[in-house]
């Protein structure tokens, strides 16, 4: 892939319908990766030694998953298409990161003008 010349950095708000999404899509794979506890007999305990290491996804730990699903007010556009990839899920499809950058760059540009003008 041929480097861009003009770099801009996007980061993305999402709704609470697109948030709900990746965070259903991310309960699936960490409820896949998650064992199922040992059961309990009538006051005995099973104690059970495990391989197993918390949910993750890719270069992703789950607490890190969590808090960009649970807390952040926006996350970087590269993040979501990441997650996007990774849970098998769409929230935005790429007509619409195209229109908003269309609608940003006419934007930049009128306000360019309108400054000029002043």
């Amino acid at each position: 892939m041929e480097s861009l010349e003009i770099m801009i950095g996007c980061r993305v708000k999402l709704t609470a319908e697109k948030r709900d999404v990746l965070k259903a899509a991310w309960r699936q794979v960490r409820d896949a990766q998650t064992p199922i506890q040992p059961a309990t007999f009538g006051g005995t305990t099973i104690k059970a030694i495990t391989n197993h290491s918390a949910p993750s996804l890719g270069n992703l730990a789950g607490i890190t998953i969590a808090d960009l699903l649970g807390t952040r007010e926006s996350i970087s556009l590269i993040t979501v298409l990441n997650l996007q990839a990774q849970l098998k899920c769409e929230v935005f499809s790429e007509a619409e990161i195209l229109d908003a950058c269309k609608s940003y760059v006419e934007y930049v540009f009128a306000k360019s003008r309108d400054q000029s003008d002043a």
